[in-house]
């Protein structure tokens, strides 16, 4: 974490968690997690939780998310994918969970940008 916080300028705006990873599989724990998000939180950053491997983890329970720790207020995107998990390699199908003041943002996108999964 200490690596990350050096790493963060005036130009940063988002963090990008990738958790666990691929293809080490090193998956932060709740402690780590805590400390990322406390850290977004002083600089106002948002996080990117790219959890698409979240059920690849071999350890006891699920894997640890943003999700177990977050406030409502939080500025956090989760991203997920049924490819990864669910074994569906090239459909492409994925989803975000995002803050409430991007919701409209979100559905904007999906609505000029495609049309559904069969593109």
């Amino acid at each position: 974490v200490e690596k990350i916080a050096a790493a963060v300028t005036p130009r940063t705006k988002a963090l990008f968690i990738n958790t666990p990873s691929n293809p080490t599989g090193w998956t932060a724990d709740h402690e780590t997690l805590r400390a990322i998000l406390d850290l977004a939180r002083a600089k106002g950053l948002w996080i990117i939780a790219d959890e698409i491997y979240s059920l690849f983890h071999y350890g006891h329970g699920r894997a640890p998310s943003f999700l177990d720790i977050a406030e409502a207020e939080d500025r956090i995107l989760f991203v997920n994918s049924f490819s990864k998990n669910w074994a569906m390699t090239g459909w492409r199908v994925g989803w975000v969970k995002t803050h409430p003041s991007l919701q409209q943002v979100f559905e904007n996108l999906i609505q000029y940008s495609n049309s559904g999964v069969a593109q």
